[in-house]
C-alpha cells in the first residue's frame, strides 16, 4: 500500500510529536508499505533543529511554510546558525525577543483566536500541489494527517475533496476545537468546532492517543475513532547513558519538556521539597531540581521564593540523547499535567520517554486519567496528583530507595514498531471495508 504523511512536526525539529510521525513512516514502511512524508521546511523558530534520526526507509518531501522572501531571510540565519552549537534553538543574539513572542502567541491562541491564523497555515497552500503531484505519481492509497498545527488536516481534507478514493486517517495527537488548554472566545469557537466538524465528515478514520480522547472524538462525532498510543523507540533501550556533568549532588529531581503556565506547574512540588528541607528531612545541600526546555524560563515567578535554597536551576532545552541520559541518572522525574478533568486524556510522548528511563515518575496532575492508570499498571511511578503530603511521601520514599519494580512486559506494549503494527491492521481492515462499500462509485482525479 502507497502512504502519504503529512505533518508539520518531524525530524530534525526536536520536539515530542515529531517522534509519533516518525515512528509510522518508519515502522510502516518497514512493515511494506511505501511511504512519502510531506512536512515542512524547518527554520530555527521552530524550535531545536538537533533530533538526528534514520530517515532512509522513506521518501521525505518539504515544502516552506513562509512565504518566498521571508523563507529566504530565514534560510540565510539558518545557514549562519549551522556553524554554531547544533543544541541552540535561536540565534544567542535575540532568543528572548523570540521565545517571548512565541509566549505571547500561545496565549493571545489559548484564550482569543484558538487555531486560527496559525503560522503555519501558508504551508496548506503551498503544499498542495506538491501533494497532488505526489498523489499522481505514486498512486497513493492512504494519506494520514497529524494535527497540531490545523494545516497538515486543512490540506488532507482538500485532497481528499479532489481525490475521493483516498482513504484519509486524520490523527489527533491533541484535541483541537475540544483542547482543555486552547480555549477562543465566542464566536470564534464556534467557528472552530464547525470547521473541525466540516473536516471530520471527510476523514475515513480518526485516531488518537488515549482512550478518553477517543470516547471525546467519539461523542462529537460521527467518523470511527481507534486509539494508537504515543509510545518509545524500541532502539532507546540500547543506549548506553553517560552521567551529565552538572549532576553534582545526590539527588536529583529533573523534568524535561514543554511548560504551560498555570496548566502544567510545579509549584507544589517544590513547596513539598520546601517542607522537607524546612522539617529537616533533607538539606539544601544534597537536592537540587531541574527544569529542560525551551521555554521553562516562564517559571521563574515560580520559583523566586525558593532562590535562597539555590537548588531550582531553568536550564536550556537539550538535544534528545542528553535528554535521555538526564531521565536515567535523575533520583526522580516530574510529570506534570493540568489537574482539571478537561487534561484525563491527555498523554504526551514524554511520559513513554520517562517510561524506559529506570527512574521513579511523579505525576502532578489529575486521577483518574489515562496517564495515571498507565503508570500504575506499569508500575513506572507514583501518583500524587495535588495531594502535597503524598508528594513530600514520595520524595522520600524515592530517596530512600523503597520498592520500585516496573513491569517491564507492560512496558513493551508501548514500544512504537507495535504501535505502528496495530495501526497497520487498522488501515488494512477500514481501506477494505472503504473500498468494498464504495465499488464503482470513484473516477481517477
Amino acid at each position: 500500500m502507497k502512504i502519504l504523511i503529512l505533518s508539520h512536526y518531524f525530524p530534525p525539529l526536536n520536539r515530542i510529536g515529531s517522534l509519533r510521525v516518525y515512528s509510522f513512516a518508519k515502522y510502516l514502511s518497514e512493515i511494506g508499505h511505501e511511504v512519502h512524508v510531506l512536512t515542512t521546511e524547518k527554520t530555527h523558530i521552530d524550535g531545536h533543529l538537533n533530533l538526528e534520526l534514520d530517515l532512509s526507509g522513506f521518501n521525505t518531501h518539504k515544502v516552506s511554510y513562509l512565504p518566498s522572501i521571508i523563507s529566504l531571510l530565514f534560510n540565510k540565519k539558518k545557514r549562519n546558525l549551522s556553524q554554531q552549537n547544533v543544541n541552540q534553538a535561536v540565534p544567542k543574539r535575540h532568543p528572548f525577543i523570540l521565545i517571548g513572542l512565541k509566549q505571547m502567541m500561545r496565549k493571545v491562541r489559548s484564550s482569543i483566536i484558538g487555531s486560527f491564523f496559525d503560522i503555519h497555515d501558508y504551508w496548506a497552500i503551498g503544499a498542495y500541489k506538491t501533494a497532488q503531484l505526489l498523489i499522481k505519481e505514486h498512486n497513493i492509497d492512504v494519506i494520514i494527517s497529524s494535527y497540531s498545527p490545523p494545516s497538515p488536516t486543512y490540506l488532507a481534507y482538500r485532497l481528499k475533496k479532489i481525490f475521493p478514493n483516498l482513504f484519509w486517517v486524520s490523527d489527533y495527537r491533541d484535541l483541537w476545537s475540544l483542547d482543555h488548554i486552547k480555549l477562543p472566545i465566542f464566536p470564534i469557537s464556534c467557528l472552530q468546532k464547525w470547521v473541525e466538524n466540516k473536516m471530520n465528515k471527510k476523514a475515513n478514520v480518526l485516531i488518537t492517543v488515549s482512550n478518553h480522547l477517543q470516547s471525546v472524538l467519539s461523542h462529537h462525532f460521527n467518523t470511527k475513532s481507534f486509539v494508537i498510543e504515543n509510545g518509545y523507540l524500541p532502539e532507546d533501550n540500547t543506549i548506553q547513558p553517560i552521567k551529565p556533568a552538572d549532576f553534582k549532588k545526590p539527588y536529583n529531581f529533573c523534568y524535561t519538556g514543554q511548560i504551560y503556565t498555570g496548566k502544567r506547574d510545579p509549584t507544589l512540588f517544590l513547596e513539598a521539597v520546601q517542607e522537607l528541607i524546612d522539617e529537616k528531612y533533607l538539606s539544601s545541600d544534597d537536592i537540587d531540581i531541574r527544569f529542560y526546555g525551551y521555554n521553562v524560563l516562564c517559571l521563574k515567578p515560580n520559583i523566586q521564593k525558593f532562590e535562597k535554597y539555590n537548588i531550582v536551576h531553568l536550564c536550556p532545552q537539550v538535544s534528545r540523547q542528553e535528554a535521555i541520559n538526564i531521565q536515567r541518572y535523575s533520583t526522580g522525574l516530574l510529570f506534570l499535567e493540568w489537574p482539571h478533568p478537561s487534561a484525563k486524556g491527555v498523554l504526551t510522548g514524554k511520559l513513554f520517554e520517562y517510561m524506559i528511563s529506570n527512574t521513579p515518575i511523579i505525576f502532578l496532575g489529575f486521577s483518574p486519567s489515562d496517564a495515571a492508570t498507565i503508570i500504575n499498571d506499569t508500575k513506572i511511578g507514583f501518583v500524587c496528583d495535588q495531594n502535597i503530603k503524598q508528594i513530600k511521601k514520595t520524595i522520600m520514599d524515592i530517596i530512600r530507595n523503597k520498592s520500585f519494580l516496573p513491569d517491564k512486559k507492560k512496558i513493551e506494549n508501548f514500544q512504537r514498531d507495535k504501535l505502528a503494527l496495530k495501526l497497520h491492521q487498522i488501515i488494512i481492515k477500514e481501506f477494505a471495508n472503504f473500498k468494498k462499500s464504495n465499488a464503482g462509485q470513484f473516477k481517477t482525479a
